[in-house]
């Protein structure tokens, strides 16, 4: 997954739990090419600055917050705070993936988590080419790609990690320009992701009619 030219940046809801000095603040658009579809940074508080009761009630808030606030139409992915897997048990009733923070490729097939996905972060200051070259490995690997980015520069506001939009704009260029890589936002990257991982585990079975099969599969919840 990653930005492209024209379509949405999955801004992900990702609150912590650290007391309440901090504030929430959200883009709808951080470059005329790159929308935010839904964004939250919330600080273990409610959107009055109180202590949340629970796990539960944080990441409903947060999610209440995208539809109502930034009017989407459904929130259906988390990324854990920190990679905190401490998450994941109160992510499986309300969301179908949750982005981690372990390094990686994600594999069409295989036995990775959907609640801890692992990524490549930025680390802060990366020239186009330093994305380039990851995009460049998941294509050759037959793999999916999560970027994580946290400031997106230029803005006052760069609280960690910041990298200039035209970094990832010409990344995003790049992607194209190689003609076989998808560009989209993590949900729908990753319900493919789902559909590959789900058609991998069915098994042919024989139809009575000839010229007909059909499949069968075993799925539990992860």
């Amino acid at each position: 997954m990653h930005l492209g030219r024209g379509s949405r940046l999955a801004g992900l809801a990702a609150p912590t739990r650290l007391g309440c000095s901090g504030s929430h603040t959200h883009r709808r658009e951080v470059h005329p090419s790159v929308t935010l579809i839904a964004g939250v940074d919330l600080t273990g508080c409610n959107n009055n600055g109180a202590p949340v009761g629970s796990i539960e009630e944080e990441i409903d808030q947060c999610s209440n917050y995208i539809t109502s606030d930034l009017g989407q139409s459904g929130v259906w992915t988390i990324a854990c705070p920190y990679g905190d897997t401490g998450y994941k048990s109160y992510s499986q009733g309300r969301f179908f993936l949750g982005r981690g923070v372990n390094s990686g490729l994600i594999a069409p097939d295989g036995n990775t988590d959907p609640f801890n996905l692992p990524v490549v972060a930025a680390k802060g200051g990366e020239e186009a080419s330093a994305f380039n070259t990851q995009i460049d490995a998941a294509q050759t690997q037959g793999r999916w790609l999560i970027f994580l980015l946290h400031s997106i520069l230029p803005t006052s506001n760069n609280w960690y990690a910041g990298v200039d939009i035209s970094s990832i704009t010409g990344s995003v260029d790049h992607a194209k320009e190689l003609g076989d890589v998808w560009i989209d936002s993590m949900v729908n990257v990753g319900a493919c992701w789902i559909g590959q991982r789900t058609l991998a585990a069915t098994t042919p079975v024989p139809a009575s009619r000839p010229g007909t099969c059909c499949a069968s599969a075993s799925m539990a919840a992860s």
